[in-house]
């Protein structure tokens, strides 16, 4: 660990309210915001930490502890209407677990969820599937809209090119083809001139 991280450990822990502390460089810290947590809370503890959960009872059926290892949480952007940022910034959770090797959750209740979640789960999915039907109909069929307007004068163009294309290359062939000729007529006449 160098000298700065050293002394920002050695003020931690020796005083955390102090406003003044002269670092080991020549310069002192003494700005403190009024809204800093010293002045907005000045009775509390300023470390953070998160306690370690001990149940009281290991057998009991939920007692409102659910580890976060056991949770697949993700987040994406959230459809239907909204603000600016509703498709560009990822706000929406979505927070998963599986019931079969939850250890949070007693054999009785899983059971319970289990027969819900197939019935409700069928029902979410066929629901969840309808609304990305009707939201890509109606991409596509804006996207039907929007195509006439460029697409045909790109194919009109693009037949053009092809055609000028061809033109070039039957040009260029012509040329090189010409330029060989000449090339070739003045090493004749280049050879005709030494041997005179």
């Amino acid at each position: 660990m160098n000298f700065v991280g050293r002394q920002c450990l050695r003020i931690l822990k020796n005083d955390s309210t102090a406003t003044k502390h002269v670092l080991g460089f020549g310069r002192s810290v003494s700005f403190k915001s009024a809204y800093s947590l010293e002045n907005l809370y000045p009775k509390s503890n300023l470390t953070i930490h998160t306690p370690k959960f001990v149940p009281e009872d290991p057998n009991a059926k939920f007692t409102g502890y659910i580890p976060i290892k056991e949770l697949d949480i993700t987040f994406c952007a959230s459809g239907g209407p909204g603000g600016q940022n509703v498709q560009r910034v990822n706000t929406k959770v979505d927070l998963r677990f599986n019931v079969k090797s939850a250890t949070w959750i007693d054999d009785e209740l899983k059971e319970k969820i289990l027969e819900k979640d197939t019935e409700q789960n069928l029902d979410t999915r066929i629901e969840r599937r309808k609304t990305e039907l009707e939201r890509n109909q109606k991409r596509l069929q804006a996207l039907r809209k929007v195509r006439p307007a460029f697409m045909e004068e790109f194919e009109k163009h693009e037949v053009e090119l092809k055609s000028l294309y061809d033109d070039y290359l039957q040009k260029f062939r012509y040329l090189a083809y010409l330029e060989h000729l000449y090339d070739d007529a003045a090493k004749a006449e280049q050879e005709r001139f030494e041997r005179k």
